[in-house]
């Protein structure tokens, strides 16, 4: 079958060449890692090749991935196999797009509404892809969109109970009553296979909602209701989520309102919005089953040069015994040689089950000076974190506290090379000076040709959300070696 598919690529890729009036898009990407662990191999390889051939209504698209041996940085194993050589398809689809009819077959990305009810997307940053194989048509004017999916899971992923047998079937509906007015509405249908049993057995989950939205010059509006049914043989669990942010525009002034509450909505697909500034669920903090929470913000535009933004959130579960707060503040002066940003950001973690409490202060100011003939942006951010936990064999609360300063500049050279050199000191209040940890790194990037990207970063990192060289993403801790070569044609 493999061997059929392969061939099938062959002709339509000879088909494609004799053919006339095609665009041909493309990118390599090759990544060799060397990991400072305790693991029985410290040295991966793994090459991602991407093509898509346009000609008029018709795009082909392809990935191809091989990893040499396959490593999750999400959930290192300690043992590896070094023939463990893994070769898959990424992504293989046909697509006809016509002037308000897609029709594709393959692999396939789909999201409805701001994502409650279901959300199938590549999330790079947790490793976790959550896209469908299956089949996918839209159909879209001035007045309305309507679109249907019809597939199966990727890839099985056990830490987010999904299963390569799972079945996903869904339509979304979106109508626009007038220029400022849309409603919208859902339904989905996902067979999830059961872990539990050898059997092939599968728990269903039935979804309904709908949505409104209204945008103006002074107000506007985004609400979102979704109600889950799950069941398997009996009905077991009925689940609702709502969201809903809304903004006022007053002269210099935006003010913003949130809300959300998530009750027995733990569903694969979902992508629940946080409504934070750090942008982390209550789910994910404690083992609860209800999540609601309130956001307001206000943003001040002064002039072009300065600007104000005060946020601030709070999440709770149903008997207020896990709670979360967080607040950031923000104050950007625009001039004409540099730019400075001071934030001040602060979260509260609350979990009275586990008799466990966590506060951190995160301070920071970025000077950027773009208008020099050597672009250079220094950021500096001094984070102070306490902890209280339950030991549960003395009894006793254990408290800990720690700073740790870091430092970190950008910077780009004759519009070829960047670098990005950190350092980051974890003080642990209590421990001797010399056992404190240290992180340093540097990421390097050459323009090697004019397509051709060569990529280089040395050192130890703690992990969370990284930002550098003008690119953020939330990565696991490492420590080692990076070296990747990007070409684009």
């Amino acid at each position: 079958m493999k061997r059929i598919g392969f061939l099938f690529v062959c002709f339509l890729w000879l088909g494609f060449l004799c053919a006339q009036d095609i665009s041909l898009r493309g990118e390599n990407n090759a990544v060799f890692i060397y990991r400072a662990t305790k693991d029985s191999l410290s040295n991966y390889f793994e090459d991602e090749f991407k093509l898509r051939i346009d000609r008029g209504v018709f795009t082909f698209g392809m990935s191809f991935k091989a990893e040499l041996p396959k490593y999750r940085e999400s959930s290192p194993i300690s043992e590896l196999n070094p023939s463990q050589i893994i070769t898959q398809w990424q992504d293989r689809y046909v697509q006809l797009s016509f002037d308000d009819l897609r029709l594709r077959g393959g692999t396939i990305e789909e999201a409805f509404g701001v994502g409650l009810m279901l959300r199938a997307w590549n999330d790079t940053d947790n490793n976790f892809d959550k896209r469908l194989e299956g089949a996918q048509v839209a159909y879209f004017n001035d007045q309305f969109r309507l679109a249907t999916v019809y597939g199966g899971a990727k890839y099985d992923l056990e830490e987010v109970k999904i299963n390569k047998d799972d079945i996903i079937a869904g339509s979304d509906f979106e109508y626009k009553l007038f220029d400022q007015f849309q409603i919208g509405a859902s339904a989905v249908q996902y067979k999830q296979k059961n872990w539990v049993t050898s059997m092939r057995s599968y728990t269903n989950w039935d979804l309904f909602g709908g949505r409104i939205s209204f945008n103006s010059d002074l107000f506007d509006l985004n609400a979102e209701y979704a109600e889950l049914l799950r069941y398997h043989n009996t009905h077991d669990q009925n689940g609702t989520a709502l969201y809903g942010q809304s903004s006022i525009y007053i002269h210099n002034f935006t003010f913003t309102g949130g809300y959300k509450k998530y009750a027995r909505f733990k569903y694969p697909y979902a992508d629940l919005p946080t409504l934070n500034h750090y942008d982390e669920l209550l789910y994910n903090y404690g083992d609860i089953n209800y999540e609601e929470g309130l956001l307001g913000e206000i943003k001040f535009q002064q002039s072009v040069t300065n600007e104000y933004i005060l946020n601030y959130s709070e999440a709770w579960n149903d008997d207020f015994k896990v709670r979360y707060a967080n607040a950031y503040f923000n104050y950007t002066c625009n001039l004409e040689q540099f730019m400075i940003i001071t934030e001040l950001e602060t979260v509260e973690r609350n979990d009275e089950y586990q008799k466990s409490w966590e506060k951190e202060i995160i301070p920071s100011i970025t000077t950027n000076f773009f208008h020099l003939s050597v672009p250079l942006q220094i950021k500096f951010q001094y984070a102070m974190n306490s902890e209280e936990d339950l030991n549960y064999i003395t009894n006793i609360n254990t408290q800990k506290k720690y700073h740790k300063p870091y430092l970190q500049i950008d910077s780009t050279l004759y519009n070829w090379f960047s670098y990005s050199i950190f350092a980051q000191y974890q003080i642990d209040e209590g421990k001797e000076m010399m056992k404190n940890k240290v992180y340093l790194g540097t990421e390097v990037i050459v323009n090697v040709a004019k397509h051709t990207e060569l990529k280089l970063f040395v050192g130890k990192e703690k992990g969370g959300k990284v930002c550098r060289n003008g690119v953020c993403k939330y990565q696991p801790p490492f420590e080692g070696l990076k070296l990747s070569l990007n070409t684009r044609f």
